[in-house]
């Protein structure tokens, strides 16, 4: 998966929606 086609805001809502699943699936 290549994040460079993704602009700056999608690729920070990418980033910001993985690590709130990362957040649910530890809790």
């Amino acid at each position: 998966m290549c994040v460079c086609v993704l602009s700056p805001t999608e690729n920070q809502r990418m980033v910001l929606f993985a690590l709130s699943n990362t957040t649910l699936v530890q809790d």
